[in-house]
Protein backbone atom coordinates (compact mmCIF):
# COMPACT_ATOMS: atom_id res chain seq x y z
CA UNK A 1 0.00 0.00 0.00
CA UNK A 2 1.38 3.61 -0.77
CA UNK A 3 1.73 5.84 1.73
CA UNK A 4 -0.58 8.27 0.54
CA UNK A 5 -3.16 5.48 0.54
CA UNK A 6 -2.11 4.83 4.47
CA UNK A 7 -2.98 8.39 5.06
CA UNK A 8 -5.68 8.52 3.07
CA UNK A 9 -7.09 5.40 5.27
CA UNK A 10 -5.90 7.29 8.69
CA UNK A 11 -8.49 10.19 7.55
CA UNK A 12 -10.99 8.03 7.33
CA UNK A 13 -10.77 6.35 10.55
CA UNK A 14 -10.76 9.69 11.74
CA UNK A 15 -13.17 11.15 10.05
CA UNK A 16 -15.67 8.63 11.02
CA UNK A 17 -14.87 8.72 14.76
CA UNK A 18 -18.64 9.45 16.33
CA UNK A 19 -20.40 8.84 13.47
CA UNK A 20 -19.66 5.11 12.67
CA UNK A 21 -19.30 1.92 15.23
CA UNK A 22 -15.79 1.19 16.39
CA UNK A 23 -16.93 -2.36 14.44
CA UNK A 24 -18.10 -1.15 11.17
CA UNK A 25 -14.87 1.11 10.90
CA UNK A 26 -12.83 -2.35 11.44
CA UNK A 27 -14.75 -3.97 9.11
CA UNK A 28 -14.32 -0.87 6.05
CA UNK A 29 -10.48 -0.87 6.60
CA UNK A 30 -10.91 -4.97 6.22
CA UNK A 31 -12.84 -4.36 3.09
CA UNK A 32 -10.41 -1.56 1.69
CA UNK A 33 -7.54 -3.43 2.01
CA UNK A 34 -8.69 -6.91 0.86
CA UNK A 35 -12.74 -7.72 1.21
CA UNK A 36 -15.31 -8.12 -1.64
CA UNK A 37 -19.21 -8.24 -1.30
CA UNK A 38 -21.04 -5.79 0.70
CA UNK A 39 -20.28 -4.49 4.24
CA UNK A 40 -22.58 -3.74 6.55
CA UNK A 41 -22.29 -0.45 8.48
CA UNK A 42 -23.91 1.35 11.22
CA UNK A 43 -24.43 4.84 11.35
CA UNK A 44 -24.20 4.66 14.91
CA UNK A 45 -25.01 8.65 15.11
CA UNK A 46 -28.26 8.80 13.13
CA UNK A 47 -29.08 5.04 13.99
CA UNK A 48 -28.78 3.95 10.48
CA UNK A 49 -27.43 0.96 8.76
CA UNK A 50 -26.19 0.87 5.38
CA UNK A 51 -24.62 -1.21 2.89
CA UNK A 52 -21.12 -0.72 1.55
CA UNK A 53 -19.64 -2.48 -1.82
CA UNK A 54 -16.00 -3.64 -0.88
CA UNK A 55 -14.95 -2.98 -4.44
CA UNK A 56 -16.29 0.65 -4.25
CA UNK A 57 -13.93 1.30 -1.24
CA UNK A 58 -12.36 3.65 -0.06
CA UNK A 59 -13.73 6.04 -2.07
CA UNK A 60 -17.70 5.06 -0.88
CA UNK A 61 -16.50 5.51 3.04
CA UNK A 62 -15.38 8.69 2.01
CA UNK A 63 -18.76 9.36 0.09
CA UNK A 64 -20.36 8.48 4.00
CA UNK A 65 -18.37 10.56 5.22
CA UNK A 66 -18.55 13.41 3.77
CA UNK A 67 -22.73 13.27 3.20
CA UNK A 68 -23.37 11.88 6.84
CA UNK A 69 -20.74 12.42 9.32
CA UNK A 70 -19.22 15.84 7.82
CA UNK A 71 -22.59 17.04 6.84
CA UNK A 72 -20.25 18.66 4.06
CA UNK A 73 -23.85 19.22 2.29
CA UNK A 74 -25.81 20.64 5.20
CA UNK A 75 -28.30 18.25 5.44
CA UNK A 76 -28.84 18.24 8.99
CA UNK A 77 -29.89 21.76 9.17
CA UNK A 78 -32.91 20.96 7.14
CA UNK A 79 -34.44 19.06 10.07
CA UNK A 80 -38.02 19.58 10.77
CA UNK A 81 -38.65 21.75 7.30
CA UNK A 82 -41.40 20.73 5.75
CA UNK A 83 -41.63 19.79 1.83
CA UNK A 84 -44.00 17.32 -0.26
CA UNK A 85 -41.06 15.42 -1.58
CA UNK A 86 -37.39 15.22 -1.64
CA UNK A 87 -35.93 14.69 -5.41
CA UNK A 88 -32.00 13.30 -5.07
CA UNK A 89 -30.90 13.37 -8.34
CA UNK A 90 -27.47 11.20 -8.35
CA UNK A 91 -28.46 8.98 -5.25
CA UNK A 92 -25.13 7.06 -5.65
CA UNK A 93 -25.56 4.20 -3.35
CA UNK A 94 -28.02 5.97 -1.15
CA UNK A 95 -26.90 8.03 1.44
CA UNK A 96 -27.76 11.12 0.38
CA UNK A 97 -31.34 9.75 0.33
CA UNK A 98 -31.83 8.19 3.28
CA UNK A 99 -30.34 11.11 5.36
CA UNK A 100 -32.76 13.62 3.49
CA UNK A 101 -35.50 11.49 4.21
CA UNK A 102 -34.87 10.76 7.84
CA UNK A 103 -34.52 15.12 8.29
CA UNK A 104 -37.40 16.19 6.43
CA UNK A 105 -39.67 13.33 6.16
CA UNK A 106 -41.57 14.37 3.04
CA UNK A 107 -44.57 12.55 1.97
CA UNK A 108 -42.17 11.39 -1.34
CA UNK A 109 -38.69 10.03 -2.04
CA UNK A 110 -37.92 10.40 -5.79
CA UNK A 111 -34.45 8.72 -6.52
CA UNK A 112 -32.73 8.91 -10.03
CA UNK A 113 -29.63 6.97 -10.55
CA UNK A 114 -28.37 5.64 -14.15
CA UNK A 115 -25.63 3.64 -12.91
CA UNK A 116 -27.61 -0.36 -12.58
CA UNK A 117 -24.92 -1.72 -9.76
CA UNK A 118 -25.15 1.56 -7.40
CA UNK A 119 -29.09 1.83 -7.77
CA UNK A 120 -29.65 -2.00 -6.52
CA UNK A 121 -27.54 -1.12 -3.57
CA UNK A 122 -29.37 2.16 -2.91
CA UNK A 123 -32.80 0.45 -3.66
CA UNK A 124 -31.93 -2.04 -0.74
CA UNK A 125 -30.27 0.87 1.40
CA UNK A 126 -33.21 3.35 1.29
CA UNK A 127 -35.28 0.54 2.02
CA UNK A 128 -33.86 -0.76 5.49
CA UNK A 129 -33.65 3.02 6.53
CA UNK A 130 -36.65 4.56 5.43
CA UNK A 131 -39.02 6.59 7.61
CA UNK A 132 -42.62 4.66 7.67
CA UNK A 133 -45.51 6.59 5.41
CA UNK A 134 -42.63 7.74 3.11
CA UNK A 135 -44.03 6.67 -0.65
CA UNK A 136 -40.59 5.79 -2.32
CA UNK A 137 -39.94 5.52 -5.72
CA UNK A 138 -36.19 4.32 -8.01
CA UNK A 139 -35.86 5.80 -11.16
CA UNK A 140 -32.73 3.85 -12.81
CA UNK A 141 -31.99 6.77 -14.86
CA UNK A 142 -29.91 9.76 -15.58
CA UNK A 143 -31.53 12.97 -15.27
CA UNK A 144 -30.61 15.58 -18.28
CA UNK A 145 -31.78 18.63 -20.13
CA UNK A 146 -34.39 16.34 -21.86
CA UNK A 147 -36.15 12.83 -21.78
CA UNK A 148 -34.85 10.33 -24.23
CA UNK A 149 -31.39 8.03 -24.04
CA UNK A 150 -27.72 9.08 -23.24
CA UNK A 151 -24.23 6.92 -22.55
CA UNK A 152 -23.38 7.56 -19.13
CA UNK A 153 -19.28 7.14 -18.46
CA UNK A 154 -18.44 4.87 -15.61
CA UNK A 155 -14.91 4.43 -14.42
CA UNK A 156 -14.16 1.65 -11.92
CA UNK A 157 -15.17 4.44 -8.87
CA UNK A 158 -18.92 4.48 -9.38
CA UNK A 159 -19.09 8.17 -7.89
CA UNK A 160 -17.30 9.71 -10.27
CA UNK A 161 -19.73 8.63 -13.03
CA UNK A 162 -20.53 11.08 -15.55
CA UNK A 163 -23.10 12.06 -18.59
CA UNK A 164 -19.77 14.46 -19.41
CA UNK A 165 -17.18 12.04 -20.61
CA UNK A 166 -14.49 14.28 -20.15
CA UNK A 167 -15.26 15.01 -16.80
CA UNK A 168 -14.98 10.86 -16.28
CA UNK A 169 -12.16 10.25 -17.66
CA UNK A 170 -10.18 13.31 -15.51
CA UNK A 171 -11.37 11.84 -12.20
CA UNK A 172 -11.09 8.30 -13.31
CA UNK A 173 -9.52 6.22 -15.89
CA UNK A 174 -8.74 7.14 -19.58
CA UNK A 175 -11.29 4.73 -20.83
CA UNK A 176 -14.15 4.70 -18.67
CA UNK A 177 -17.22 1.98 -19.58
CA UNK A 178 -19.71 3.55 -21.79
CA UNK A 179 -23.54 2.45 -20.52
CA UNK A 180 -26.16 3.50 -22.61
CA UNK A 181 -29.36 4.61 -20.25
CA UNK A 182 -32.60 6.23 -19.81
CA UNK A 183 -32.36 10.00 -19.27
CA UNK A 184 -35.18 12.20 -17.62
CA UNK A 185 -35.61 16.20 -17.97
CA UNK A 186 -34.67 17.98 -15.00
CA UNK A 187 -37.67 20.38 -15.85
CA UNK A 188 -39.65 17.39 -15.42
CA UNK A 189 -38.27 15.75 -12.66
CA UNK A 190 -38.44 18.86 -10.41
CA UNK A 191 -42.16 19.61 -11.88
CA UNK A 192 -43.51 16.00 -10.85
CA UNK A 193 -42.52 16.14 -7.65
CA UNK A 194 -43.15 19.83 -6.94
CA UNK A 195 -42.50 21.74 -3.98
CA UNK A 196 -39.77 19.35 -3.53
CA UNK A 197 -36.39 19.69 -1.69
CA UNK A 198 -33.92 19.01 -5.01
CA UNK A 199 -30.32 17.66 -4.40
CA UNK A 200 -28.77 17.67 -7.64
CA UNK A 201 -24.84 15.84 -8.04
CA UNK A 202 -24.68 14.54 -11.24
CA UNK A 203 -20.15 15.14 -11.82
CA UNK A 204 -19.91 17.91 -14.21
CA UNK A 205 -23.18 18.29 -15.27
CA UNK A 206 -25.33 20.36 -12.89
CA UNK A 207 -24.26 24.35 -14.87
CA UNK A 208 -26.09 22.44 -18.46
CA UNK A 209 -28.78 21.04 -15.74
CA UNK A 210 -29.71 24.72 -14.40
CA UNK A 211 -29.08 26.54 -17.44
CA UNK A 212 -31.21 24.47 -19.14
CA UNK A 213 -34.59 24.74 -16.92
CA UNK A 214 -34.46 26.79 -13.32
CA UNK A 215 -36.64 26.25 -11.06
CA UNK A 216 -38.22 28.59 -9.19
CA UNK A 217 -37.94 28.41 -4.99
CA UNK A 218 -41.82 28.01 -5.27
CA UNK A 219 -40.98 24.70 -7.33
CA UNK A 220 -37.71 23.45 -5.39
CA UNK A 221 -37.86 25.89 -1.64
CA UNK A 222 -34.53 23.43 -0.91
CA UNK A 223 -32.24 23.49 -3.69
CA UNK A 224 -28.55 21.95 -2.98
CA UNK A 225 -26.47 21.34 -5.45
CA UNK A 226 -22.81 19.74 -5.24
CA UNK A 227 -20.85 21.80 -7.79
CA UNK A 228 -17.67 19.99 -10.26
CA UNK A 229 -15.65 21.42 -12.46
CA UNK A 230 -16.12 22.89 -15.37
CA UNK A 231 -18.76 24.38 -13.67
CA UNK A 232 -18.17 27.83 -11.60
CA UNK A 233 -19.59 27.85 -7.93
CA UNK A 234 -20.30 31.51 -8.35
CA UNK A 235 -21.53 31.86 -11.50
CA UNK A 236 -23.91 29.20 -10.09
CA UNK A 237 -24.84 30.98 -6.96
CA UNK A 238 -25.39 34.01 -9.08
CA UNK A 239 -28.00 32.39 -11.42
CA UNK A 240 -29.74 30.64 -8.51
CA UNK A 241 -29.93 33.73 -6.17
CA UNK A 242 -31.37 36.05 -9.62
CA UNK A 243 -33.84 33.03 -9.75
CA UNK A 244 -35.23 34.15 -5.96
CA UNK A 245 -32.86 31.90 -3.60
CA UNK A 246 -31.01 32.56 -0.53
CA UNK A 247 -27.77 30.68 -0.62
CA UNK A 248 -24.86 28.99 1.18
CA UNK A 249 -21.85 28.03 -0.51
CA UNK A 250 -18.58 25.17 1.20
CA UNK A 251 -15.61 24.71 -0.41
CA UNK A 252 -14.42 20.98 -0.05
CA UNK A 253 -11.98 21.04 -1.98
CA UNK A 254 -9.74 22.63 -4.68
CA UNK A 255 -12.58 20.99 -6.82
CA UNK A 256 -15.80 20.81 -5.67
CA UNK A 257 -18.15 22.83 -3.72
CA UNK A 258 -21.28 22.88 -2.80
CA UNK A 259 -24.39 25.20 -2.71
CA UNK A 260 -27.51 25.04 -0.04
CA UNK A 261 -29.97 27.48 -1.29
CA UNK A 262 -33.56 28.07 0.05
CA UNK A 263 -36.83 29.85 -1.13
CA UNK A 264 -35.61 33.78 -0.11
CA UNK A 265 -38.32 35.74 2.42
Amino acid sequence: MHAEDVEYLAWLIESSEGCLSPGSVAALVDAALEGEGLVEVEVARYGYRLLVPADQLPEAWANLVHVVCMDEYMLSSLRGYRVESVVDIGGFLGFSAVHLANMLKPRRLLVYEPNPDAARVAELNIEANLPQGIDFRLYRAAVAEEDGEATLWRPPNWANSSLHRAYAEEMGVAHPEPLKVKTVAFKRAVLEAAPAAVKLDVEGVEDRLLRAYTPSPSEAPILVVEVHPPTSPGELQRLLEARGYRCSSRVLNERQAVLSCRAGG
